[in-house]
C-alpha cells in the first residue's frame, strides 16, 4: 500500500514535458507533379487555341446541337433522381 502512495506522490511531482515543436512536413514531390501538370495542361491549351486546323465552327455546331442537350437533360435528371433515392434508403434504415 505504501508502494503505490509513494509513485502517487513522484508522479504528482514531475514536471509536464515540454511542447511539441511540430514541424511541416515537405512534399516536394507534389510541388513537382503540380508543375508538370500546369506545364502539360498550358501546352494543350496552347495548341488547341493555335491549331488552324481546329475548325472552331465545328465544335460549336456539335457542342450546342440538340443532342448534346437532351443527353445532358437526361444526365443531370439520372443523377439527382439517384441522389434523391439513395438519400431516402440511407435515412429510411437508420
Amino acid at each position: 500500500m505504501a508502494d503505490s502512495l509513494g509513485a502517487t506522490q513522484e508522479v504528482a511531482r514531475t514536471e509536464p514535458p515540454d511542447e511539441i515543436q511540430a514541424v511541416p512536413v515537405r512534399h516536394p514531390g507534389r510541388w513537382i507533379a503540380a508543375a508538370v501538370i500546369v506545364v502539360l495542361v498550358a501546352t494543350l491549351a496552347r495548341s488547341v487555341a493555335t491549331n488552324h486546323l481546329f475548325y472552331w465552327g465545328i465544335v460549336g455546331d456539335y457542342l450546342f446541337s440538340s443532342r448534346i442537350f437532351n443527353g445532358l437533360v437526361v444526365t443531370c435528371s439520372s443523377r439527382s433522381c439517384s441522389g434523391t433515392t439513395s438519400r431516402r434508403s440511407t435515412t429510411a434504415s437508420t
